[in-house]
């Protein structure tokens, strides 16, 4: 916009230059005109010269009337520039209050969600807490069935059902420990 308005101010000082150019060759040849025409008859050499001078007359109208055009291009480039100006601060200040919102509504959701966050780690403690205490008394019970197994079995095969049930309960055991233990990673998880 900025380069239209310095093209325009540039074609007005052209013109300027070009007027000042025209009334000098004019003149000159106003002069030349007169001094060719000094012989001949004075009513021919008025004729002529009025025809030079309307001439020049028509010129420098147009010229007048493209200045006058330029500058009403120019004057509306400036006020179309001012009105985007107007329009690029009120979509800036919009943004802003826009921002405000949005972090606002973003603090509100990240407190909730660190809320239902807590609240389900707490009940997974619980559930697994849950699991490892049925988990020992089914253990205890099958030790109890097993002990009572072995006073009327083999004591080799006992020994061995033994061995197998304490693996598979220490096995279990240690895969809800390892849940329990790790409650914050869970939670990171689910962020």
């Amino acid at each position: 916009m900025s380069e239209l308005i310095l093209l325009l101010l540039t074609q007005k000082k052209e013109n300027r230059k070009k007027i000042k150019r025209m009334q000098e060759v004019q003149k000159k040849e106003v002069d030349k005109l007169k001094k060719e025409l000094s012989a001949q008859n004075k009513k021919n050499e008025k004729e002529q010269i009025d025809q030079l001078k309307k001439k020049q007359k028509q010129e420098m109208k147009e010229l007048s009337k493209q200045n006058k055009e330029e500058q009403k291009i120019r004057m509306s480039l400036e006020h179309e520039q001012q009105i985007t100006e107007l329009k690029l601060n009120i979509f800036n200040h919009r943004q802003q209050n826009q921002k405000k919102e949005l972090k606002e509504l973003q603090k509100q959701h990240e407190e909730k969600l660190n809320q239902f966050k807590q609240k389900l780690l707490e009940e997974n403690k619980r559930n697994e807490k849950e699991k490892l205490d049925e988990l020992q008394k089914t253990h205890e019970q099958d030790m109890k069935e097993l002990k009572q197994k072995v006073m009327s079995q083999d004591e080799d095969s006992q020994k061995e059902e033994l061995e197998e049930i304490q693996k598979r309960h220490d096995k279990e055991m240690n895969e809800l420990k390892e849940k329990l233990l790790i409650p914050e990673e869970q939670s990171c998880f689910i962020a």
